[in-house]
């Protein structure tokens, strides 16, 4: 199964009026928009898969290293050797750098391949990749709001529309407390900081979100590649939270 094409698709979803949002973390200020760009790989089989790039501000980056980089590479390979294929374009790409526009299309290429996968297999995803659960539990995912009236709201939002787990990105305690009070205990809240505390600055941060009973905490830490630090905050007992996990949403 060979790949015969790969398209690049910028996607624009704006926020409802009146939800003003600090989404600071991302280069941005009161976002109107959640830019994204979609992927399709298509095969000589007939066979599609989507994936999805990081986008907001870097959506046309990402689409052309797609176009002009990472498709050239891929276009004619096959679609079967994931793993292969995307280390080599890799390798191959190294140059230009490792994270940010071009890991965000090399990696909405490598989940096209993996849906490509599965439709092939006629099986689940998570079956290909070793087993758990079929059905995986959404969670809503909000920006940063700041100000604690506008966190209560988005939260009662997203709880009347059936979202049992939310995720959080701020960063001030006041605007995490304001999220579990209008929760209530039953309802999980995760929490995704984006990397703006040093280990010594995230120590008694982590000490007082003991109280607000997070199911995670994401990206506390700078530099992001901070893995002692971050093994250290998990292992330290007062933090008393699940490992710190690493993400770009």
């Amino acid at each position: 199964m060979i790949i015969a094409g790969i398209e690049a698709i910028p996607l624009r979803i704006p926020f409802k009026a009146g939800t003003k949002s600090d989404a600071s973390a991302w280069g941005d200020s009161n976002l109107p928009a959640a830019d994204s760009l979609l992927v399709k790989v298509t095969t000589d089989q007939g066979l599609t898969g989507w994936g999805e790039a990081f986008g907001f501000r870097a959506v046309a980056s990402a689409k052309l290293a797609i176009d002009q980089l990472i498709a050239p590479l891929c276009v004619g390979q096959d679609a079967t050797r994931i793993g292969p294929l995307m280390l080599d374009v890799q390798k191959k790409l190294h140059v230009f750098g490792r994270a940010g526009a071009l890991a965000f299309g090399i990696s909405a290429v490598d989940i096209a391949l993996w849906d490509i996968a599965g439709k092939a297999a006629k099986r689940p995803l998570c079956q290909l990749l070793g087993g758990g659960a079929a059905d995986i539990a959404c969670y809503a995912s909000m920006v940063r709001y700041s100000d604690p009236s506008l966190v209560r709201r988005s939260v009662r939002q997203a709880i009347d529309a059936g979202f049992g787990t939310l995720k959080l990105h701020e960063i001030e305690l006041s605007a995490v407390r304001a999220a579990r009070e209008e929760a209530g205990p039953d309802i999980e809240l995760t929490l995704d900081v984006n990397c703006p505390w040093t280990l010594n600055e995230a120590r008694p941060i982590a000490e007082e979100l003991k109280a607000v009973r997070l199911k995670w905490l994401e990206e506390p830490l700078w530099p992001p590649e901070n893995f002692d630090g971050l093994a250290e905050l998990k292992g330290r007992a007062a933090s008393r939270l699940p490992p710190a996990k690493t993400s770009t949403r």
